[in-house]
C-alpha cells in the first residue's frame, strides 16, 4: 500500500450521489414553504435559509447542488452571495427567483453566473420545469465528473502497474519501431526510453535469434493463436555501461497484434504489435546447472555413466547405420589405494582431476571421456577405421602417464589397467561393450597391470567361471564342511631332520572336485578386498600373499590356531 500511495493515485473512487440538494434562500417564510412544497420529488432534499448569513454558511459545506435565490435579501443583497460563490468556487447551480422584474436584475444576474432569472409573480411551473432541467443537467455533469476521476484513476494505476512491473512491456508500430517501451528495460538492458523510442526491435534481440524472433516481434494475430512464452535472447546496452558489457539476458515473450476499433481485425486496421518480455536468465542458469549436475561428475566435470551411456547408444545407432567401427575402453587407475590411504582423500581427489586432465588430452575431439565412478573411467572411440586405433589410443595414454602426478608437493608415479572392447566384434549393446572392457580390464591388472588388453571371447568364459566361484566359495565357508587340511614336512637337508611342516588347504568342490589353493585362493582375496574398497568407494591395489590367505581360509574352515611354523 505504500506503493500505491507514492505513485499519487487513490485505490477509492467515491460514488455519485443518489439524491440533489436544493436550497431555497428567500426573507419571506410563507414563500419558502410554499416553493418548497411545490418543488418536492422524490430524490430531491430541499431545505430553507431566511438569510444572506445562513446562506453563505450552509453554502460553505460546498454539497448543495441547486440555490434558488432571491436578490433582495434583508442582510446581504443576491449578487453579493453570488460573488463570494465564483470567489470560493462553489460549484453550485443558482436560479434567481426574484421579485424585482427590471431588465436589468436579470442581466446582472446572469453575468454573475446564474443559471435562469425567473420572476415570483410568474407562472409557478416555469421555476419547476427549470428546477427538473437543471437537475438533469447536474445529474450528468456529475456523472461526466466521476467518469472523469474514474478515468484519471484507472489510468494513474494503470502507468504505475506498467512502470513498476518486472517485465519489459513495449508497443511497436506496423514497422516494427518502438513507440512504447516502460522504464524496466533500462534495469535489464541499459537503454533509456529515449534510446529506444523510434529504433527497430531488432537492437536490442540477439543476432543468432533475430530469424526466430521475427515472428513474435511481428505478431498480427490475438488471443489464443497468439506468440505465447517465446524464449527470445536480448542484447544489453554495451557502450557506455560497464556492468552490462558482453551481456545477454533469455527472456520468454508474449505478444498480440494491436487493432483499431472497427467490424475486425482485418489488415488495413493493423496498428502495430504489443509485447510482454519476462527475464529468465537466473531460471535458466538454475536449470543448466541442475541438468550439468545430474549428466556430469562435479569433482572432474566428465559425463557420468548415465550421460556416457547415452552418448553411446546415439553412437552405436549412427555406427549402425554407416557401417562404422567404435571402441569403448575401461581404466582403472593402479595403485590408486595407496594415495587415499597414505595421503588422504583429498590428494586422492587431486590426482583424479589431475589424470582427467592428461586423459583428455590424449583423445581427440569426438571422443568421450567419463568418469564411471572411484578410480574407474570409460572411453568412447567413434568413427574407428581398424582395431588398433584404439590400441594407439591406450598406448598414447600409458605413454602420457609416465610422466609423475604432484602429490603433496612429491612425484608420484602410477600406471593404469585398460580394456577395450570394440563394436561389433565384443557387443552390439552399450551395456555388453561396457561389460567387456572391464572384463579386459580385469584380466590385464591380473597379468600385472600397466597395459591394455582387447577383450576376447575366452575372457567371457574365465570371468562367468569365477563368479561362479565366488558364489560357491561364499556358500563353502559358510557350511565349512568342504575344505580340507593337508601338511608338508619341511625338511634340513644339512640336519636330516624335519624342522617345521607348512599347513596347506584344498577345497573339495561338490561338482569340480579337488582343487589346489592356487585357483581359488587369490579370488577368495580379490573378492575380499574388492568389497572392502566398494565400500570404501575406491578399487584396491595388491593382495596378501598365498600363505597368509590359506591360513585365514584355515581358520574359517576349522576354528583352530596354525599347528605349524611354516604358516
Amino acid at each position: 500500500m505504500k506503493a500505491i500511495a507514492n505513485a499519487d493515485f487513490s485505490p477509492y473512487v467515491p460514488e455519485m450521489p443518489e439524491s440533489s440538494q436544493i436550497l431555497i434562500v428567500d426573507d419571506e417564510e410563507r414563500i419558502r414553504a410554499a416553493y418548497q412544497q411545490l418543488l418536492s420529488a422524490p430524490g430531491r432534499n430541499i431545505e430553507q435559509c431566511g438569510t444572506g448569513e445562513e446562506a453563505l454558511r450552509r453554502l460553505e459545506r460546498r454539497d448543495v447542488d441547486i440555490l434558488i435565490l432571491d436578490l433582495n435579501l434583508p442582510d446581504i443583497h443576491g449578487l453579493e452571495i453570488m460573488e463570494w460563490m465564483v470567489q470560493k468556487h462553489v460549484p453550485t447551480a443558482v436560479v434567481v427567483f426574484s421579485g424585482d422584474e427590471s431588465i436589468d436584475s436579470a442581466i446582472r444576474a446572469l453575468r454573475h453566473g446564474a443559471f435562469e432569472f425567473i420572476r415570483k409573480h410568474g407562472n409557478p411551473q416555469e421555476l419547476i420545469d427549470t428546477v427538473d432541467r437543471l437537475q438533469r443537467r447536474r445529474r450528468i455533469e456529475r456523472e461526466h465528473a466521476m467518469m472523469t476521476v474514474r478515468l484519471e484513476h484507472s489510468e494513474r494505476l494503470h502507468r504505475f502497474l506498467v512502470e513498476q512491473s518486472p517485465d519489459i512491456i513495449y508497443t511497436l508500430d506496423r514497422d516494427g519501431r518502438f513507440i512504447f517501451v516502460n522504464g524496466r528495460v533500462e534495469a535489464l538492458l541499459g537503454y533509456t526510453r529515449g534510446e529506444l523510442l523510434g529504433k527497430h526491435y531488432s537492437l536490442i534481440v540477439h543476432p543468432e535469434d533475430l530469424e526466430h524472433a521475427r515472428f513474435a516481434f511481428n505478431e498480427r494475430r490475438i488471443g489464443d493463436r497468439a506468440s505465447t512464452n517465446v524464449e527470445i535472447r536480448l542484447q544489453t546496452k554495451t557502450q557506455g555501461v560497464r556492468h552490462f558489457e558482453n551481456r545477454s539476458i533469455v527472456t520468454i515473450l508474449s505478444s498480440q497484434g494491436i487493432y483499431t476499433a472497427s467490424e475486425g481485425p482485418a489488415a488495413e486496421h493493423f496498428m502495430g504489435t504489443s509485447g510482454v518480455a519476462r527475464d529468465i536468465t537466473d531460471r535458466k542458469k538454475a536449470e543448466e546447472t541442475i541438468a550439468f549436475q545430474a549428466f556430469h561428475d562435479l569433482l572432474t566435470g566428465l559425463p557420468n555413466r548415465i550421460l556416457f551411456k547415452d552418448r553411446l547408444g546415439v553412437a552405436l545407432t549412427q555406427a549402425k547405420r554407416k557401417g562404422k567401427r567404435l571402441g569403448v575402453m575401461f581404466i582403472d587407475i593402479d595403485r590408486f589405494k595407496l594415495i587415499n590411504d597414505t595421503y588422504g582423500h583429498h590428494e586422492g581427489d587431486e590426482l583424479l582431476k589431475c589424470f582427467a586432465e592428461r586423459a583428455r588430452s590424449c583423445l581427440r575431439s569426438g571422443d568421450t571421456l567419463a568418469r564411471q565412478g572411484g578410480d574407474e573411467f570409460t572411453v568412447l572411440l567413434p568413427d574407428l577405421s581398424s582395431a588398433e586405433d584404439a590400441a594407439v589410443i591406450a598406448g598414447k595414454l600409458l605413454a602420457e602417464l609416465k610422466l609423475p602426478f604432484k602429490i603433496a608437493g612429491l612425484d608420484f608415479f602410477t600406471t593404469v589397467s585398460v580394456g577395450i572392447a570394440l563394436y561389433p566384434e565384443d557387443g552390439e549393446t552399450p551395456e555388453t561393450l561396457i561389460r567387456h572392457a572391464d572384463i579386459a580390464m580385469y584380466q590385464i591388472k591380473g597379468r600385472g597391470k600397466n597395459g591394455y588388453l582387447q577383450f576376447t571371447p575366452e575372457m567371457h568364459s574365465g570371468h562367468d567361471m569365477r563368479v561362479t566361484l565366488e558364489s560357491d566359495l561364499r556358500v563353502a565357508l559358510e557350511n565349512g564342511d568342504q575344505f580340507e587340511l593337508y601338511y608338508q614336512p619341511q625338511v634340513s637337508v644339512g640336519q636330516g631332520l624335519t624342522i617345521g611342516m607348512e599347513a596347506l588347504i584344498r577345497w573339495q568342490h561338490p561338482r569340480l572336485g579337488m582343487m589346489l589353493p592356487d585357483t581359488f585362493i587369490p579370488l577368495a582375496e580379490r573378492n575380499r578386498h574388492d568389497r572392502r574398497d566398494r565400500r570404501m568407494g575406491r578399487r584396491t591395489g595388491a593382495a596378501p600373499t598365498g600363505r597368509v590367505a590359506q591360513q585365514r581360509i584355515h581358520w574359517a574352515a576349522t576354528g583352530d590356531q596354525p599347528l605349524a611354523q611354516g604358516v
